[in-house]
């Protein structure tokens, strides 16, 4: 049986779906890559109340350091930096 349903409906199936797994496991942290995957994850996250520990990892002359509290703010939540 194939159902044709919108995006948006899917998409809400999709997000509800991952909120129910990320209230389960009680998902503390999350690595932070900027991928829209990740975007979601943070999102299911913090639609089911809690709120993740960040990290990201970076290497040494690369990224600036000085986007790290500014993600902290926007996140409302701590980053933890790994300087490679």
């Amino acid at each position: 049986m194939v159902l044709r349903l919108p995006c948006h409906i899917c998409a809400d199936i999709a997000l509800e779906k991952l909120v129910s797994v990320v209230s389960e496991s009680r998902c503390d942290c999350i690595a932070l890559s900027g991928g829209i995957d990740t975007s979601v994850i943070l999102l299911a996250t913090r639609l089911a109340g809690l709120k993740p520990r960040g990290y990201v990892a970076f290497y040494r002359g690369g990224v600036f350091q000085e986007i790290f509290p500014m993600l902290s703010t926007c996140l409302n939540s701590s980053v933890l930096m790994l300087n490679m």
